[in-house]
């Protein structure tokens, strides 16, 4: 007779767990053991170093940030399109950083809420560049006095490169899910 042993902590189905693929047969025995927990140790490490990934993303966006917001800006720069570009820059990573902080616990997020969590992140997305447009016509946290249409462009590309960000996990980790 067939003996199996599943660890307590395993959440899925014993059919999942019982797939040719995921079962491994001891020698003169008739002893099958689950393979999840080497599987679930690969994937684990693939989310690592997502994690990590978006960490340096974000410190890096942090520093950057501060850089232009607080020092950059403050030097007398003659060039007009650096100006410029010092001038959306701090719209730009913001949006981009907030949209990436987002994404740190994504991978403790179950597969069956997946759905949910992308309905609630593109809700969030969109009240971040409401929020943006808001202070950038009725500024709250800025002294701006003037309303600068490429700030909410900034703003608009910053979000939509952080979704992008998302989208990239999201099918990596689809893609994952479909290989074991």
């Amino acid at each position: 007779m067939l003996t199996f042993e599943l660890a307590e902590t395993d959440k899925r189905s014993i059919i999942v767990l019982l797939r040719p693929k995921n079962l491994q047969f001891l020698r003169r025995t008739n002893l099958i053991k689950s393979r999840w927990p080497q599987v679930r140790k690969k994937t684990m490490k693939k989310d690592f170093k997502t994690k990590y990934l978006l960490i340096i993303i974000f410190i890096i966006g942090l520093i950057l940030f501060a850089l232009t917001k607080f020092y950059f800006r403050k030097l007398n720069i003659e060039n007009d399109s650096i100006k410029f570009i010092l001038g959306i820059a701090p719209n730009f990573i913001a949006t981009l950083i907030i949209s990436i902080s987002l994404l740190f616990d994504y991978d403790k997020i179950e597969t069956e809420k997946l759905t949910q969590f992308d309905r609630k992140f593109k809700l969030i997305l969109i009240g971040i560049l409401i929020l943006f447009i808001i202070e950038e016509y009725f500024p709250i946290f800025s002294n701006s006095k003037t309303t600068d249409l490429f700030d909410i462009l900034a703003s608009i590309i910053g979000l939509i490169i952080g979704y992008s960000i998302y989208s990239l996990i999201r099918e990596k980790r689809l893609l994952v899910k479909t290989i074991e």
